[in-house]
């Protein structure tokens, strides 16, 4: 399976009409400590997570895994942690969960994560508060998953599923109304 290079946008703080992010490879923030990767439904935060993981010999983990593994295992010490799904452990009713996502990182000596989020259910300034006490250098960089391109979908119809004519495909796919 052919996998393509995910590009993110660093969220900014504030937004300024002047200055446009910048699409970025999500592979330039393998050294930052921590990291939020906020994306929509199906966009595939869950795959970059994996992948990032595997690259960095990491330990990727639901929300749900590490707040309910108590004590945290040993194995994720010294480990970069790839903690993945906040918003389906918050679509489940549990309260708090930055906090008991921070209070698992901080008993397992500050590591570096990355956390992954469905944009809609992020909380922003609140959230950021909550987890950047647990985070290695005291900042939490937020970053946007970008869609795939359409060449990088191209290449993933001809590698992954034999497609001989991805452009024809994606035509026919739209004339139909399902792109």
């Amino acid at each position: 399976t052919m996998l393509v290079a995910r590009r993110v946008l660093k969220v900014a703080e504030t937004q300024d009409e002047e200055h446009r992010p910048e699409e970025l490879p999500l592979d330039n923030f393998r050294m930052t400590p921590a990291w939020v990767l906020l994306g929509e439904p199906g966009a595939g935060k869950s795959e970059a997570l994996k992948q990032a993981a595997l690259e960095v010999d990491g330990v990727y983990v639901t929300v749900n895994e590490l707040i309910n593994t108590t004590p945290p295992l040993e194995e994720w010490r010294e480990k970069i942690l790839f903690i993945d799904a906040l918003d389906e452990a918050r679509s489940t009713g549990a309260d708090n969960l930055p906090l008991r996502i921070r209070q698992q990182l901080l008993r397992l000596g500050k590591p570096a994560f990355r956390l992954s989020c469905r944009a809609a259910d992020w909380y922003g300034s609140t959230d950021i508060t909550d987890l950047q006490g647990a985070s290695p250098d005291g900042l939490l960089i937020v970053l946007q998953l970008c869609p795939l391109s359409s060449e990088d979908i191209q290449r993933i119809l001809h590698s992954n599923y034999n497609v001989i004519d991805p452009k024809a495909f994606i035509e026919q796919a739209e004339r139909h109304g399902i792109a």
